[in-house]
C-alpha cells in the first residue's frame, strides 16, 4: 500500500489485487454452494436454513420488532437464495421439489 496520493500506479495495483481477492472469494462460494447442494443432504440443510430465514413465510400479527426481526432473517435467505441461483437453478429446483414446494417443470406429453 501506497502512503504517496499522487502514486497511481500503486493505487491501480492495489484495486486489481482486491479486485482477484473479490474474485476468488466469490468463486470459492459458488463452488462450495455447488458441492452443498449437489446431494440430498445438503440440499435438506439449505432448506432448513431457507426456512429458519422465513423465506416462505409471510408475517402477520407480530410486533414492529418481531416483523423487523423476520424481515432481516427473510432478507438473509432470500441473498443466500440468490447466491443459490447464481451455482445453477437446477440444484435449487431439485430442492424444491425434494421438499414438495414447487410443481415439476418437466413437460407433461
Amino acid at each position: 500500500m501506497s502512503d504517496n496520493p499522487l502514486d497511481f500506479q500503486a493505487r491501480e495495483r492495489e484495486e486489481a489485487e482486491k479486485a482477484a481477492v473479490q474474485r476468488a472469494v466469490a468463486e470459492l462460494r459458488r463452488e462450495s454452494l455447488k458441492w452443498l447442494m449437489g446431494g440430498p443432504k445438503g440440499r435438506r440443510a439449505m432448506w432448513l436454513i431457507l426456512s429458519f430465514c422465513g423465506v416462505f413465510q409471510r408475517g402477520s400479527g407480530q410486533s414492529q420488532q418481531e416483523a423487523n426481526r423476520a424481515a432481516g432473517r427473510r432478507e438473509v435467505g432470500i441473498d443466500l437464495l440468490d447466491c443459490l441461483s447464481s451455482c445453477g437453478l437446477e440444484e435449487v429446483l431439485v430442492m424444491f421439489r425434494e421438499n414438495g414446494f414447487a410443481p415439476s417443470l418437466e413437460t407433461q406429453q
